[in-house]
């Protein structure tokens, strides 16, 4: 996070990639298991991240044995405190710091409207991420399959019933989405215990929580947990940010247009601190999640114009 104060105005901005969202779930299995005393989890966090700690502490101290000591300190109070870490279960660490400033201005991805128009975000649609572990009996799946209770059948059910309340064009664009699904140990057992995963989005936090607490407690004999392993809120911040763009857009002589998208940015979780939150203020791509995802390098001088033009119109 870089910061840019000016005399009488407080802004903040966020650079980010082409996307905010990646693939976390095998970094939180990672990061658990190395909780539990996984040894070689735990050495793959350390190698995951060493170089670029150690970069970071060489760019800013100048001296390599120095760089060297405090990325070595950094990574013992990591262990120290990997036991009492929780995956995103906490309120977003910065966004209370920036309490009475006056705008927040993040570079994630740029939009361009159907007719070429340069666009920005001011909506984000709430995210979260659900759990739903099973908990049955296992049995021979040729000798005696009924006598097991299939933890595997009562998350798939979980799934269908669960996926069934998706409703994009509904009154909260309530999205569920199964995206994950782990049971089963052998080929000849029927499966005691399992974990799905549930992608949610919706235009508030409410309508999530609300379809996390109608997770079943059982199916069929399998004891089923719901647990949240993460809530970004939503971000609705067309009104505040309304008459910046405007005056942005006069300043370039071209539109800015106020768009929304459906994916969790950093830029959320500020909003809820800071009214007038602007994002996708960054360069356009595409193939987002994707080996192949790409900058448009034709996007940079006019996503430039349009993010200064923005800053300016803050700062006026």
């Amino acid at each position: 996070m870089s910061l840019f104060p000016a005399p009488g105005n407080r802004v903040t901005s966020a650079f980010g990639r082409i996307e905010v969202e990646t693939d976390w779930e095998p970094q939180r299995r990672v990061i658990e298991a190395a909780q539990g005393g996984d040894l070689e989890c735990l050495a793959s966090l350390y190698d995951s991240h060493i170089n670029q700690v150690y970069r970071y502490a060489l760019a800013r101290l100048g001296n390599v044995h120095d760089a060297e000591d405090v990325a070595e300190e950094i990574f013992l109070k990591m262990y120290s405190g990997l036991a009492s870490y929780q995956w995103r279960r906490v309120p977003f660490a910065h966004a209370a710091r920036f309490a009475g400033w006056d705008a927040c201005l993040c570079f994630e991805a740029g939009e361009q409207t159907a007719g070429g128009e340069d666009a920005v975000i001011v909506r984000r649609k709430a995210a979260g991420t659900l759990s739903v572990t099973g908990r049955g009996r296992a049995a021979h799946a040729g000798a005696n399959p009924d006598k097991g209770r299939n933890a595997l059948l009562a998350l798939a059910e979980v799934a269908r019933t669960m996926a069934a309340r998706h409703a994009p064009d509904g009154p909260d664009r309530l999205t569920v989405v199964p995206t994950v699904l782990r049971s089963g140990d052998a080929l000849n057992v029927v499966p005691a215990a399992g974990e799905l995963i549930f992608d949610i989005r919706a235009d508030g936090l409410a309508a999530i929580e609300a379809l996390i607490a109608a997770v079943p407690g059982e199916h069929q004999g399998v004891a089923l947990e719901a647990e949240t392993v993460r809530l970004w809120p939503g971000m609705h911040t067309e009104d505040v940010a309304g008459p910046v763009l405007a005056r942005a857009a006069q300043a370039l002589g071209r539109p800015v247009v106020a768009g929304g998208r459906g994916g969790a940015s950093d830029a959320s979780h500020m909003a809820t601190t800071v009214a007038c939150t602007i994002d996708g203020l960054g360069p356009r791509g595409g193939n987002a999640h994707h080996p192949d995802e790409f900058l448009r390098g034709e996007s940079l001088q006019p996503r430039a114009e349009v993010a200064l033009a923005v800053a300016q119109a803050v700062l006026d």
